[in-house]
């Protein structure tokens, strides 16, 4: 089934209609009423994918621009590195005056600003995959402990056991909690 889930714009303070908006993601399920911890399941199990996905992308990416960490075996293989290094330093330095290429067009960064609230490169930091046993438990744990709340059609989910009725295009909100520094002692 089709779902949306809503999300707010980062970096938006005002809710408006242009800082929360529903991106689509189809999920494995069959049935039209389903318990909430399968829900939260499905959701981990599919984010978990995606993720890891993107870090391998990010990966084969930086084998395929990375002359260290190339596929080349052997005993030349380090001197070749070691080669293709130094003819692009050697590259650089003979035009030390050219202006680098710009990273992003005014048109990219526009289009982030707009959507993410914020300009982004989309390279994750750390490179380690997730383990869905890890994501899975850490995301039934962080419900239990109250550091988000679910909707489902603006039904709030207040318990792991209870029946949703979902349907094709439904909209799922999750809304992470935030505390706040200080508090009444």
């Amino acid at each position: 089934m089709q779902f949306f889930i809503s999300q707010k714009s980062l970096g938006k303070r005002k809710l408006s209609e242009a800082s929360v908006y529903n991106q689509p993601i189809h999920l494995d399920i069959t049935t039209s009423h389903i318990k909430a911890q399968d829900l939260l399941v499905k959701l981990a199990t599919q984010q978990v994918n995606d993720f890891n996905g993107l870090i391998e992308q990010q990966k084969q990416a930086l084998r395929s621009t990375h002359p260290l960490a190339s596929t080349s075996t052997g005993p030349n293989a380090l001197s070749n590195a070691l080669s293709h290094s130094m003819q692009a330093i050697k590259a650089a330095s003979l035009n030390p005056i050219a202006a680098p290429a710009p990273a992003l067009s005014q048109q990219t960064i526009d289009t982030y600003l707009v959507n993410l609230g914020k300009v982004d490169f989309a390279n994750i930091a750390n490179l380690n995959k997730v383990s869905l046993e890890d994501g899975i438990t850490n995301t039934l744990q962080a419900f239990e402990d109250g550091l988000f709340i679910m909707f489902v059609d603006d039904i709030e989910v207040n318990d792991l056991e209870q029946t949703l009725s979902v349907f094709e295009g439904c909209t799922i909100s999750l809304i992470r909690l935030t505390f706040l520094a200080g508090g009444w002692f």
